[in-house]
């Protein structure tokens, strides 16, 4: 029944359409027109085949689709591709891909400056390498200069110190000829509270064999400080404040200041003056400049001493109590005792 109604239809279109009748054709009346609605004067082109048969039988059916053929040929349509799709699709392809080359042209072109800048990291880092092989060279070289001179140094440093001391001796033995008395006053002090920073400002009794005299104990007043390598106090140090240990392989200066001396004999105030030595380094004495007539003589002396580089056993031997040795000696006047 529908496939008749179908067909029925779409004989009334194609009656429609081969006349040229501007009126409404019902298409969507059926699926078969609905289908079809391009073919009739639309944007398709259509091909339609006539099934006849050339018996006389089939007479009726043959005449009707003939019929059928006859006033679909009237019908003409006017077929245009449809580019303007393809064209649109085309446009944003061609822009796309001029988009995509100049990306590429713009990576291309990022990619030749890192080369060049990579390259001329290289050659620096190159360059880099040679001054650092140059300069370790160099530095070697210093270094054993450095010892060398450092050699030269404590070798001159020795034999001035044991001029010093042949010196001293040869004075000493002068003064006992011309019946000089000495009073040799002895201190010894640590670098323990000095290093830890809880004290640096020292009052030094005075150990001797003369016995005192009115009861008074001869002194010395030292101070010593740790500095930094420009000379300047480093008391507020937190590193060195957390102990000596906290000192291994770091630099450590520091002043010896050797400021006075109080009750001092009388009669051995002619001549006084203070020497010291380390306990590690006994052959380098340090001696003040004499001051004559005074039982408190001002020495205001200055030594700062240096270790480039401090290790367990210079940490030790700092820590221990017996560091410096000072001595103040005081000479009487000629043929005053016998």
């Amino acid at each position: 029944k529908n496939i008749n109604r179908s067909l029925l239809m779409l004989g009334r279109a194609l009656n429609s359409f081969s006349d040229g009748n501007k009126h409404h054709v019902p298409l969507r009346e059926s699926k078969l027109t609905r289908l079809l609605s391009e073919c009739f004067g639309g944007n398709a082109r259509t091909w339609m085949f006539a099934c006849i048969s050339p018996s006389s039988y089939n007479y009726s059916e043959t005449m009707s689709t003939l019929e059928y053929a006859q006033n679909a040929k009237a019908i003409i349509n006017k077929a245009k591709i449809n580019s303007i799709q393809q064209r649109l699709e085309l446009k944003e392809l061609r822009e796309q891909h001029a988009k995509l080359t100049d990306l590429y042209e713009a990576e291309k072109e990022r990619a030749r400056q890192m080369h060049l800048e990579l390259q001329s990291r290289y050659e620096e880092i190159e360059r880099l390498r040679a001054e650092n092989s140059m300069l370790r060279k160099r530095l070697e070289t210093v270094e054993i200069t450095k010892l060398q001179v450092e050699e030269d140094l404590s070798s001159a440093r020795g034999q001035m110190n044991e001029l010093l001391r042949l010196k001293e001796e040869q004075r000493l033995h002068e003064r006992s000829r011309e019946g000089v008395q000495l009073y040799i006053g002895r201190a010894k002090v640590s670098l323990k509270n000095i290093i830890e920073q809880t004290s640096n400002y020292l009052t030094l009794p005075l150990v001797s064999d003369i016995a005192e005299i009115d009861g008074t104990q001869p002194q010395l007043i030292v101070n010593i400080y740790p500095v930094d390598s420009k000379g300047c106090s480093t008391l507020d140090n937190s590193r060195a404040k957390n102990g000596a240990k906290d000192l291994l392989g770091h630099r450590v200066d520091f002043v010896v200041h050797i400021i006075s001396a109080k009750g001092i004999p009388q009669n051995f105030s002619h001549c006084v003056y203070c020497k010291y030595v380390y306990k590690w380094a006994e052959k380098d004495s340090y001696k003040t400049n004499d001051v004559k007539d005074c039982t408190e003589p001002e020495f205001d002396f200055k030594k700062r001493f240096a270790f480039s580089k401090m290790n367990q056993g210079l940490v030790d031997y700092f820590m221990s109590d017996n560091v410096i040795t000072f001595e103040v000696i005081g000479e009487s006047k000629p043929n005053t005792l016998a």
